[in-house]
């Protein structure tokens, strides 16, 4: 086996070969086009047996999407003192017998627009930079770590108001040919059960009603917005392996 770096000549393959399951792999699919991932395809004797992407943030995370034999070689490479790792559960045993890990699955839910009985938010809107304030003091409270001017000019972030306050936010957090991804969708926990997250989840589905056909979130198993997202239409395509190797963070 060998591996080579994504290069133009060979991104449309790499697409072709994440899209066989674009739901699951829409992160990695809309990475294909991002500065600060790293890319890497494993060969075996001139076919496409698997894609490493490594993405340079806060924490490094990664994901992979391949056969077995592909994984237990791209893995060999992985030298990172810790990250945040996706792959399917079929791989999870070879992260394990390298890394010493705490991992979670998680269900891919995918929504049809066309089939989403919107409701009326009058209380959420997309976020700006007059709303720098007021999201800083959002993610304070959330836990979340971000820049919150950077991230506001380069995702589409929505907040839930009450009184001038975030209370509920949520980001398209990447965008393909096939969906849009919605991620880190989190209601302070003084605001709970009170159908905030649903009101903004509904905004940001109809936002994107006229740019795609499909939404996917990626929901830990146990997980109680779960019932939430199957409350709104989502349905179960596919499941995935969130991998912590001492970053502590939980999905």
């Amino acid at each position: 086996m060998d591996i080579i770096n994504l290069a133009d000549d060979n991104r449309y393959i790499v697409e072709e070969f994440l899209m066989k399951e674009p739901y699951k792999n829409a992160y990695m699919i809309y990475d294909l086009n991002d500065n600060n991932s790293e890319i890497k395809i494993v060969y075996e004797n001139n076919i496409i047996r698997g894609v490493l992407t490594l993405h340079h943030s806060n924490n490094e995370i990664i994901w992979f999407y391949g056969d077995r034999n592909s994984c237990k070689y791209a893995i060999n490479t992985v030298n990172y003192d810790n990250f945040i790792m996706f792959v399917d559960e079929k791989n999870l045993d070879i992260v394990q017998s390298k890394f010493k890990i705490t991992y979670y699955k998680e269900y891919v839910m995918r929504l049809k627009i066309r089939d989403f009985n919107f409701i009326d938010a009058l209380n959420v809107k997309k976020l700006d930079e007059n709303n720098i304030n007021q999201y800083n003091n959002f993610i304070k409270c959330s836990g979340k770590i971000v820049n919150s001017g950077e991230y506001i000019k380069n995702f589409d972030v929505f907040g839930y108001f009450i009184n001038d306050k975030i209370v509920s936010s949520g980001e398209i957090a990447a965008k393909t040919m096939k969906t849009y991804v919605l991620g880190g969708i989190y209601t302070l926990k003084k605001y709970r059960n009170n159908g905030y997250a649903k009101n903004l989840i509904s905004y940001m589905v109809k936002y994107c009603s006229n740019k795609t056909e499909n939404i996917i979130v990626y929901v830990r198993q146990n997980n109680p917005a779960v019932n939430l997202y199957k409350e709104l239409g989502f349905k179960i395509v596919g499941e995935r392996i969130f991998i912590d190797y001492n970053t502590n963070v939980v999905p």
